[in-house]
């Protein structure tokens, strides 16, 4: 169990840069992770949502 198991983040910007790997690390350490950005949904869900949902 990771130090953030049974938290919710909200992560904006997330399809790049700091703001992706920050989402990542949320994710590994237990949250649960809501991403977002201005590149269309679908290149965000293959990006970075398929790899933070497992």
């Amino acid at each position: 169990m990771g130090r953030l198991a049974g938290k919710v983040a909200i992560v904006t910007g997330a399809g790049r840069g700091h703001a992706e790997a920050v989402a990542r690390r949320f994710a590994k350490e237990g949250a649960a992770v809501s991403i977002c950005d201005v590149m269309p949904v679908q290149d965000l869900e293959a990006k970075v949502g398929s790899e933070i949902r497992a």
